[in-house]
C-alpha cells in the first residue's frame, strides 16, 4: 500500500507551500522548487525518513544564508 503525506515548505520571502501526495510527489516538488540545496531532493527525503517519529518529520536546510528553508511532513493514516 502506498503512503500519502501532507507537507509544508517554508522559505524566507516566499509564501508557505502546502501539499499532499506521495514522497515521490514531494521529491518532484523540491527538485523543481528552485530552493537552495533542494535538488537533488532524494537525500533530503531519505534523511527525513530516518528522522521521522510517529509518522512526522522535519527538515531544515543546513545553511547559514538568508535562503534557509524548512520542510514539515506527516504521514496520513491509510484508508481501508
Amino acid at each position: 500500500m502506498m503512503s500519502y503525506y501532507a507537507w509544508k515548505v517554508s522559505a524566507p520571502g516566499r509564501p508557505d507551500i502546502e501539499g499532499f501526495g506521495t514522497l515521490g510527489d514531494l521529491e518532484a516538488y523540491l527538485n523543481a522548487s528552485g530552493l537552495e540545496g533542494a535538488s537533488p531532493s532524494r537525500p533530503i527525503i531519505e534523511h527525513t525518513l530516518r528522522m521521522q517519529h510517529e509518522g512526522q518529520s522535519y527538515y531544515k536546510q543546513p545553511t547559514p544564508s538568508q535562503e534557509r528553508w524548512s520542510l514539515l511532513w506527516i504521514e496520513l493514516p491509510a484508508r481501508c
